[in-house]
């Protein structure tokens, strides 16, 4: 059971934040054989032999690794883009690094910390009332979510992945700094920064701080949601509406779920029926469909009685065939199931790569992880380029 876990968070992704192109040249991908992870290049040359157990992708010029054939044991550490271990193995959960940190969970232990590129504790126990770290989020910006408790005992590791809080024992969530300064550590729950804005919980409500902590927009909503493009989805009595970085209502409370904006709009559920809105509220494309996603790359994936297909953000469709399932676009490519199988389409609709996989992932960075079998636990996989050429087979 637990290696299907892994294998759910290994999925591949591709650095290719501009901080991750400061520590690395080219993109690495992810490869499995007989069981064992390595890398290989765009060209499907082998840059790292498959030799671990467990890797994730590489983040500001490191990856982390696991050497440690009993997984509930986990001993991770990170190698860089040659292969060389720069840090070595001796933790049993990783975060990868970002903004030159990343939070780590010594095996053994039960306290998160964060340590430097050097592999350095660099943020352990933070203060005498809330000492332990119990979630440590990555940082941006400088500021990390992290949630904290009175002792070592709170904490429990179960399943051997992961721990979860002894009965009685609560938390408290709040942002801290680079060097460990807690900014605030008072609120039952807490998400990352977005936008410049961060949804908080207290009293079973939620609000938003600033990256200083003030409290801007005052814990008043049922649920709330991140900002995107500026505004933001909260719950008020039950329906959903959109606020303002002033949290002033500019969207009524009326629908039943509302979305993240993306590339000037947001989906939207009325009565049952999903539709569109723009940054005023003003609904541009009609609820008639059954299920939606946001805009990806000028289309959204919609469903009308099981059939999956694409519109562009004026709501015309994209082509007339219809498909068992879609995914969104990525890099001018969607992937896209007729029966069971799985092919891509292009931005005119096309058929370019034909249905033959059982399993696929969206391109990035040119190229697209495909799999033979029922789960990616059990299948075979290797990646495609948007020839449809494999560049590698398990």
């Amino acid at each position: 059971m637990f290696r299907k876990y892994l294998l759910c968070i290994l999925l591949f992704v591709c650095a290719v934040s501009y901080t991750d192109l400061l520590w690395a040249e080219e993109p690495l991908f992810i490869i499995r054989d007989n069981n064992r992870y390595g890398f290989i290049d765009a060209g499907g040359r082998v840059i790292i032999q498959a030799q671990y157990v467990g890797v994730k992708v590489f983040r500001e010029g490191l990856a982390a690794v696991n050497v440690n054939d009993e997984m509930s044991l986990g001993q991770w550490g990170y190698i860089n883009s040659t292969g060389d271990m720069v840090i070595a193995p001796q933790f049993w959960l990783v975060n990868s690094f970002q903004e030159g940190l990343a939070g780590v969970l010594p095996t053994g232990g039960t306290n998160w910390m964060y340590i430097d590129r050097m592999g350095q504790e660099v943020i352990g126990q933070l203060t005498e009332k809330k000492p332990f770290i119990y979630g440590a989020q990555p940082f941006k910006n400088g500021v990390a979510c992290v949630e904290a408790a009175t002792d070592r005992t709170a904490f429990k590791r179960t399943e051997g992945y992961q721990t979860k809080k002894r009965k009685g024992q609560e938390g408290m969530w709040g942002f801290i700094d680079k060097t460990g300064r807690v900014i605030a550590l008072e609120f039952d729950h807490a998400m990352s920064f977005v936008e410049g804005f961060a949804v908080v919980e207290k009293g079973g409500k939620f609000g938003y701080v600033t990256p200083d902590c003030e409290i801007v927009i005052p814990p008043q909503f049922d649920k709330a949601n991140s900002f995107s493009e500026g505004l933001a989805s909260v719950q008020i009595k039950k329906k959903y509406g959109y606020i303002n970085k002033m949290g002033e209502v500019v969207v009524p409370p009326i629908y039943e779920l509302g979305g993240s904006f993306s590339e000037g709009l947001a989906r939207v559920k009325l009565k049952g029926k999903y539709g569109y809105i723009n940054l005023t509220g003003e609904v541009v494309i009609e609820p008639v469909y059954d299920r939606a996603l946001g805009f990806s790359e000028g289309y959204a994936v919609v469903v009308q009685k099981g059939k999956y297909g694409y519109i562009d953000t004026s709501g015309k469709r994209l082509g007339d065939q219809v498909f068992d399932f879609a995914q969104d676009f990525s890099e001018s490519f969607a992937a896209v199931k007729l029966g069971k199988k799985w092919g891509y389409i292009d931005k005119m609709g096309q058929l370019v790569i034909e249905p033959q996989f059982d399993l696929v992932q969206a391109f990035d960075c040119g190229l697209a992880r495909v799999g033979w079998g029922r789960s990616w636990g059990d299948a075979k996989w290797g990646y495609i380029d948007k020839t449809g050429q494999a560049i590698y087979k398990e």
